[in-house]
């Protein structure tokens, strides 16, 4: 769990704990004008966990099936898009859809032209829910569960497209069946890791089917 970005009150207050500074360093001397780094965590706010609600993610039977099917029959990476509906902290991931993409035993990208072309077809559909597409996941065909370096590249570039208050979810799945998840959640200005959120594969009676696995 971590902070996403700095709120606006905290950049107002960082101005004006530099503007002092240099209002000091003007009245005295350029020599004295030094910003201390144990001052300036002072002006950002640290995380309360009593004040974060903690999400629950919940996938449902069909959009699991599909996302462990995708793995188990890609020899190599895949990645997938997905719809998901929140209600308070609760995140339902519904639906998968695969786009146009170009993989390999280490990596899963796409063709820009491609990939755009899909993408507006899905905007110009108005049968599509396309305020739901908020999920994007993929695969490490050989190897464990984690967010390498490219992983977080490419998160890093996906949500500075993100307005506050919104949100966006990252799986990475294996053959195995493991999961790792992260929310970006823009309302509480948290990232969440897996261990920060309550994932669950409901089925018809209510069951968490994770529980089994």
């Amino acid at each position: 769990m971590k902070r996403l970005a700095i709120t606006n009150n905290e950049i107002k207050d960082l101005t004006e704990y530099v503007m002092k500074k240099l209002e000091d360093a003007a009245k005295n001397d350029i020599e004295a004008f030094k910003i201390e780094k144990n001052e300036v965590s002072k002006q950002l706010k640290e995380i309360d966990p009593k004040k974060i609600v903690k999400p629950i993610v919940q996938i449902t039977p069909e959009a699991y099936i599909e996302m462990i099917e995708y793995v188990r029959q890609s020899p190599v990476e895949i990645s997938w898009h997905g719809l998901v509906h929140k209600d308070e902290n609760i995140y339902t991931i519904y639906n998968t859809l695969l786009f146009p993409q170009e993989n390999t035993a280490a990596s899963t990208e796409t063709d820009d032209e491609e990939f755009a072309a899909w993408q507006t077809a899905l905007i110009e559909d108005v049968s599509f829910p396309i305020q739901d597409l908020r999920l994007h996941g993929h695969s490490h065909a050989h190897i464990d569960v984690f967010s390498s370096a490219t992983d977080d590249k490419y998160q890093a570039e996906l949500v500075r497209k993100i307005d506050d208050g919104d949100y966006y979810i990252f799986l990475i799945l294996n053959k195995q069946n493991d999961m790792v998840c992260l929310l970006y959640d823009y309302e509480q200005n948290i990232m969440f890791e897996t261990k920060d959120i309550d994932i669950r594969v409901v089925d018809l009676n209510g069951e968490n089917m994770l529980e089994n696995i």
